[in-house]
């Protein structure tokens, strides 16, 4: 039978400030990429910016925009959704470089989308508020691993 010695506190206290805290958030944000992507396209779908109102310029065509509303009425007359086909939701990626994360796209008219219709891509306060209780719960998961005894 394997016995261990508990440590000690000053052992304790050594080992919680070895942990990288930096490492972990950015570790934590990496675990949940998908989750940011889907919370992006979800507020798409809604017709939502990333600073939570509409997206803008709405819907030149009147045929068009009915045509849009008998798709997906959830956005409202007018209000894009930016999904047709699905390829531009489909293709969404992200880019991460420390805690700063860049939505890409993977089809060729993704960059005349964004430009068209700006601050599509980040996360409004409610998807914003549910990513970061996540990356939150998942962060202290990872540090209890780095700590534990």
């Amino acid at each position: 039978m394997k016995h261990s010695t508990p440590m000690t506190i000053q052992e304790y206290y050594r080992k919680i400030k070895s942990v990288n805290l930096s490492q972990l958030k950015v570790q934590a944000a990496e675990k949940n990429k998908t989750l940011l992507l889907d919370l992006n396209r979800e507020q798409m779908k809604h017709g939502l910016r990333a600073d939570g109102e509409k997206i803008k310029p709405d819907y030149h065509s009147l045929d068009y925009a009915k045509y849009k509303q008998s798709l997906n009425p959830v956005p409202g007359m007018m209000t894009p959704d930016l999904h047709l086909s699905g390829a531009f939701y489909e293709t969404l990626s992200v880019e991460t470089n420390g805690m700063k994360m860049k939505v890409l796209t993977g089809v060729s008219y993704g960059e005349k989308l964004r430009n068209k219709y700006p601050e599509i891509f980040g996360l409004a306060p409610k998807s914003l508020n549910t990513a970061q209780q996540k990356v939150t719960t998942d962060f202290i998961h990872l540090w209890k691993q780095k700590i534990k005894t």
